[in-house]
This record gives C-alpha cells, structure tokens and sequence, in this order.
C-alpha cells in the first residue's frame, strides 16, 4: 500500500529527470514539471524519452495546479526556481521535499554553487530538506559535505553536487515513501538569502582585488557557454569590458607589482608578490 498516491517533481536538469526515472521503477504514479522560461527544454526531451509526463507551466499555473490536487502526494523540488507559496506549502495532503546545494548555516536560496567559490568556503554541502513557509528552512533529512578544489567552477561543481544529491535521494527513498524520516533541526543558525538576481559584486572584477579573490570571483561566474549569472566584465580606463575565457599562468617569479594592461585584446593582470597571471582571452567592449 503506497503511502503517496502520486509523485510530483518540479524542477530541471538531469537530477530532476533521474529521480522521476527512480519512482517510475517503482510503479509510482510520476510526472515532472517545468518553471517555464523558454519555448525549448532539454527536460522535455529526455522525459519523451524515458516516458515520463512532462509539463511546462507557468509559476501561476504550477500554484493553481497543486492547490488543486487532492490525493495525497509527494512533491520532489529538485534544481528548481519555483518556490512554493503558503497556500500550497500548507496543504495537509502535500508533503514537499528540497535539494539545496549549499550550507543552510551559510547560503540559502538561488545560484550556491557560486557563492560557494566567491566567498572561497573550505566545503560545499549538499541537502535534502522539508520544505517549510521560510525559504530552505526546513527540517532537513540529509546532508554530505564536499570538499572545495582549487580549480573548481560553479558549472562543475554544479555535476558534483548533483551526484551526491542523487545518492542521498537513493539512500533515504525508502524512510521518505514510508514516512519514517521526520527531518532534524539541526540548524540554529542560517545563512544569507541568496536571491535569483543576486550576483556576486553584480558582475564587476574589481583589480584592487588580491589574486586569491580575482581567481575566486572567475570560477564563480563560470558556468561555461551558459552564462547563467550573466557575462562579468571589469572596468579599464574608463570602459567596460567583458571577455570570452580567461585563463591562469604560473610565473617563474613573483609579480614585483600590480599591473593592469590591455595586450593583444587580452587584459593581462599581474598582483604584487603573486606568481600567478590573469589573462581575460578575447576581450570587447560592453
């Protein structure tokens, strides 16, 4: 006898397709949807080809849709931009369930994984919590931690954290679906709340930074061809510019001081007692 009547993941990316493909195999009744932001979702397509019922909805039609739902159901919110209002997180009927990619003592809401490099933590952790009226405030199932590499960028860090999402979902699927796990409130303090429009220094690489956080502020913004937080650019002689990589050299010897010039359409930053070089490739104005 299924506790839950249905399942319901709301959310995108491969994480969101997978764990609809786990309660498949479990003969749930299983639908994904879609915060709606484009016309074209690879979602979509992976879910014609696993068989999964996919929806693209609006954030209006999402809230009616689940108001309206009277079984009783687990929500899976999984890489998601939707949040959940009062009027559906109250419901008795809906349980609803968060992946969050960050330390909840650190950084709640949108874009972790970037500020996660940005402000250089040690560690990136992955949860699994109840979802509450408060943003990434509830109970939480599970968590692991990861440990933070020197060459990380939010777009691979992004492909760790999914991983080790998928495997707590697996070990901790059994005590959901029978209501075994309750949650702990493990957590006194919480972080800040980062927004979806939040970005790190709104987008601008600031020279008087040291090396560490010039390096730091670049992966955090790197999320490959995506762009996901925008294209950053950096301030020289009074225009704007954006680059298409950027790329770290070792030097043989320390910097023997600051220094900012544009060379070849590439800005070239050296830092002052720093062996290492910033190259922004291929640079044009904003």
């Amino acid at each position: 006898m299924f506790k839950y009547e249905q399942v319901i993941v709301i959310g995108s990316g491969v994480l969101a397709v997978n764990i609809c493909s786990l309660f498949k195999d479990l003969n749930y009744k299983i639908s994904l949807y879609e915060n709606k932001i484009s016309e074209v979702s690879s979602v979509k397509k992976l879910c014609e080809k696993k068989d999964i019922n996919y929806k693209s909805l609006l954030k209006e039609e999402i809230t009616n849709t689940l108001n309206d739902i009277q079984e009783k159901t687990l929500i899976v919110s999984a890489v998601n931009i939707y949040l959940f209002p009062k009027s559906v997180v109250s419901k008795p009927n809906l349980t609803i369930i968060n992946y969050h990619n960050g330390d909840l003592k650190k950084h709640r809401g949108m874009n972790v994984e970037a500020w996660t490099i940005y402000e250089m933590d040690d560690k990136s952790t992955v949860t699994w919590h109840f979802v509450n009226e408060e943003i990434d405030k509830g109970y939480v199932i599970d968590k692991e931690e990861i440990d933070m590499d020197k060459e990380e960028t939010s777009i691979s860090l992004l492909q760790k954290q999914s991983e080790v999402a998928m495997k707590l979902f697996k070990k901790n699927i059994e005590g959901i679906l029978n209501g075994d796990i309750c949650g702990t409130n493990n957590q006194d303090i919480f972080g800040k709340l980062h927004l979806i429009k939040d970005v790190p220094n709104n987008g601008e690489l600031l020279p008087s930074w040291d090396m560490k956080k010039i390096d730091a502020f670049l992966r955090a913004m790197d999320y490959g061809m995506l762009y996901t937080l925008g294209k950053p650019y950096i301030n020289y002689n009074g225009k704007k510019y954006v680059w298409r990589r950027y790329k770290r050299i070792n030097l043989d010897q320390n910097s023997e001081e600051d220094m900012l010039e544009i060379c070849d359409k590439n800005i070239v930053i050296k830092k002052k007692g720093s062996k290492t070089q910033i190259q922004l490739t291929n640079i044009s104005e904003m």
